[in-house]
């Protein structure tokens, strides 16, 4: 079965990590809000990129750092959700930053009642 999913384009888009979100594998297309398609041949869920990083960062896998453009779209999205700093986090590690992003993520569909 072949997914196709709109999603915008973040630092994390060449990322090409293994998920950790444990769902059933299946190839999947990602088409950019842009229009500009990634074919992604049996993965394991339908996380975009962004969120393969960030689990993959949160999970302390050995990756290289976050580059200063990956950490401020992490910052942007962590300041976009209702309740969240993001004075509080520029100094925090990659795997905290991921985290964060993570829970805020997670939050925001919550209070969105997405979840």
């Amino acid at each position: 079965m072949v997914q196709s999913v709109k999603i915008p384009h973040t630092p994390f888009d060449t990322t090409k990590l293994p998920c950790l979100c444990g769902v059933e594998q299946h190839a999947r297309t990602i088409v950019y809000a842009d229009g500009v398609t990634d074919e992604i041949p049996e993965m394991p869920c339908l996380c975009p990129p962004a969120e393969l990083a960030l689990r993959s960062y949160a999970a302390g896998h050995d990756l290289p750092p976050m580059t200063a453009e990956q950490r401020a779209w992490c910052l942007d999205e962590i300041g976009m959700v209702e309740g969240y700093s993001t004075a509080d986090h520029v100094f925090e590690s990659d795997a905290i930053i991921a985290k964060t992003v993570m829970a805020a993520m997670f939050d925001y569909c919550r209070d969105k009642e997405l979840l």
